[in-house]
């Protein structure tokens, strides 16, 4: 019995969970000098403005504001005070030149704020967009803002606010990409796929990530899309890569394309507008069955070219 006693006090310590420890301790509260007084000024007759004295600490303060030194009225709001932020890193590093990546900023002293926002800068331009805080992954998070390449390529630096005054001075760098698909060679192939095709273009990044390239079809009366990603490789002429083969595939249909090299920001291929199709020659593919009821309906006119899309691969059937 003592056995059985001292095995059943051994088994309920090994379920106790371990102790949980201390949260950190909170920051002090915002000081300021007793009876302290800001000299405020006016404008427009509307607003009036000063400048906030060293805190201390972290916290809301209640304002009060007199016109005469003497009738002092309560503000309705208070005002938050906080610790002097500090950018610790981004995430990602790279995106391309439309803009649309989802930035992550991890530092200490961000917070859900209403003024919680990026800063863009590179030379004189500087370009501020909103920011979300997301609390599960502990970051703010925004939207790149497109982004003009000028001489000195796409390199910005990265700040962030909590009032859209005050800055972080971090100085950590993004990088905007842009990527121009001049020719989609070939641009047709079997159903099966497998088709060696050469993606020409400028704006590649040697040093970048393996790039990506989605086919997207539409499903037609099923209504919606299907996408497959494949990789592709840098070449001195551009990417080369090998079509993938969509399942249930029995009619001619195109694929649009479009390109990522980097993360999940796929940009779509659309040729300049002097880039058309190349001509069909023998043993290509053949004619829509639209474009072959216009033939018919026009004796004597010249047999039409299939339809091609720019920009897209076309696969085509048996």
């Amino acid at each position: 019995e003592g056995e059985g006693e001292g095995e059943g006090e051994g088994e309920e310590a090994a379920d106790t969970p371990p102790p949980v420890p201390p949260p950190p301790p909170l920051p002090p509260p915002p000081s300021l000098p007793e009876d302290y007084e800001a000299t405020l000024e006016a404008r427009c007759g509307k607003e009036v403005a000063f400048r906030m004295p060293p805190t201390g600490g972290e916290g809301a303060l209640s304002l009060e504001v007199a016109m005469n030194g003497v009738d002092f009225e309560s503000v309705p709001l208070e005002l938050n005070v906080y610790a002097r932020l500090s950018l610790k890193s981004i995430s990602p590093s790279l995106g391309p030149s439309i803009g649309g990546t989802t930035l992550q900023l991890h530092g200490d002293g961000l917070r859900d704020a209403p003024g919680l926002c990026a800063l863009f800068v590179a030379g004189g331009r500087r370009e501020v967009v909103e920011a979300r805080f997301d609390a599960e992954r502990g970051c703010a998070v925004c939207e790149t803002p497109p982004w003009e390449m000028g001489p000195a390529g796409g390199d910005v630096i990265i700040e962030a606010s909590l009032n859209g005054q005050e800055w972080t001075v971090s100085c950590h760098h993004f990088r905007y990409h842009e990527c121009v698909i001049s020719a989609v060679e070939p641009d047709f192939g079997p159903l099966a796929g497998g088709t060696e095709v050469l993606l020409r273009g400028s704006g590649l990044l040697e040093d970048g990530p393996t790039p990506r390239v989605r086919f997207t079809r539409a499903r037609g009366e099923e209504g919606g899309e299907e996408s497959i990603v494949v990789d592709g490789a840098l070449c001195d002429e551009g990417i080369s890569l090998r079509t993938p083969a969509f399942e249930d595939s029995a009619e001619s249909f195109a694929a649009t394309l479009a390109v990522a090299l980097s993360n999940n920001d796929f940009v779509p291929v659309t040729l300049p507008a002097d880039q058309s199709p190349p001509d069909t020659e023998e043993g290509g593919p053949p004619a829509d069955d639209a474009t072959a009821e216009g033939a018919d309906a026009a004796p004597g006119a010249a047999a039409a070219e299939p339809a091609r899309v720019a920009g897209a691969f076309r696969y085509e059937g048996k």
